[in-house]
């Protein structure tokens, strides 16, 4: 019971509680952790929309065959494209608010990994 959870997720709850080690030992593997985040929730947000978006497109007036159903070729009805503009213009703009964050935090640990460097904290030859 309890041992095979530990199996399971026991390597998640190691990563979490060490997740901090990696701003301050890795600048370069904690850039690439926090770009696998930001696609995340880019996808995650895109994931929400379509939820909104592939109905829309599968009620369209102009009944497509196959997967072309579920594309922007089944909207002819003009009362309901602005949903999909709408959509288009939220998505560009959370991307932009993840990338801005992301900037602000890895000038932020750059700055802390250069200042490590040059009092010498981050090993003998760093300095």
């Amino acid at each position: 019971g309890e041992r095979r959870l530990c199996l399971l997720v026991g390597w998640a709850l190691e990563a979490w509680r060490s997740h901090r080690d990696i701003y301050k030992e890795d600048v370069d593997g904690a850039t690439v952790v926090r770009f696998c985040i930001l696609g995340f929730k880019f996808s995650a947000m895109g994931t929400l929309l379509s939820f909104v978006l592939v109905p829309l497109y599968y009620a369209g007036p102009d009944k497509e065959q196959g997967l072309n159903r579920f594309s922007l070729t089944n909207m002819y009805d003009l009362n309901y494209l602005w949903v999909v503009i709408l959509s288009a213009y939220v998505l560009v703009l959370f991307f932009f608010h993840l990338s801005a964050n992301e900037w602000r935090r890895f000038v932020g640990l750059r700055n802390c990994h250069l200042r490590r460097r040059a009092c010498g904290d981050a090993g003998p030859g760093a300095a």
